[in-house]
């Protein structure tokens, strides 16, 4: 079994001025009209027009999809979508960047990130082998997760949050996965986490963004295993 955590980052372009939001729906039925309209909206944002979603209508990208210009804008973005407020530093208020990782076994996209969630949630990946009892949350819903010594086994079906639905074609219900499958997996998907942090660091350097430990805001500190 081929198990990847593939890193995409979620940029998702709304609100802008005589651009109307696509009238069908989901994304993944009508693929090539959500594809039109994200790549206008990505287009009059900013971004470059060359970028190519990961699944066809979404609006995830891979991060070598961005640029060092593309991935400039997005970290200036965040940071100037952060308010001012006298009582609390800009450190606290920024976050995650929007995305996660897909979940790939045997060249089929099992689970895309969710709602809500962003670079960060890498760690529930991380925490079924260090706190298995930790709730798993890559968005909502999030799949119910077993964890047996060997096994993995991820439930699309029976999740955590009742009268939600995913945002994303189902194509496998269940499955359950090796552990050693799944580390390997992880362990990949962390040195390209670490490259984008270096990649951060580097582009920092050339731009008035004074934040201590950027990179580690806007993808996740990286854990040191002892």
């Amino acid at each position: 079994m081929k198990v990847k955590l593939i890193p995409v980052i979620n940029l998702e372009v709304y609100g802008l001025k005589n651009l109307e939001y696509p009238k069908n729906g989901p994304y993944w039925e009508f693929a090539k009209e959500w594809d039109l309209y994200n790549k206008k909206a990505r287009i009059r944002k900013g971004y470059s027009s060359s970028m190519k979603p990961y699944v066809q209508g979404a609006t995830f990208y891979e991060i070598d999809q961005f640029s060092d210009i593309d991935l400039s804008f997005l970290i200036q973005n965040q940071i100037d979508s952060v308010e001012e407020d006298e009582d609390v530093s800009l450190i606290e208020q920024l976050y995650s960047i929007d995305g996660g990782c897909v979940l790939n076994v045997n060249g089929i996209d099992v689970l895309l990130p969710q709602c809500c969630s962003n670079l960060n949630c890498f760690h529930s990946w991380i925490d079924l082998f260090l706190e298995p009892n930790n709730h798993f949350y890559q968005g909502h819903p999030s799949p119910k997760i077993k964890v047996t010594e060997n096994k993995i086994l991820i439930d699309l079906v029976n999740h955590h949050f009742k009268g939600e639905s995913f945002a994303q074609k189902i194509t496998v219900p269940q499955i359950e996965l090796d552990s050693a499958d799944l580390i390997k997996a992880i362990e990949l998907a962390s040195t390209e986490f670490d490259l984008l942090r270096q990649r951060i660091r580097r582009l920092k350097l050339g731009t008035d963004w004074d934040i201590v430990g950027l990179e580690n805001i806007l993808v996740f500190e990286k854990i040191i295993h002892k």
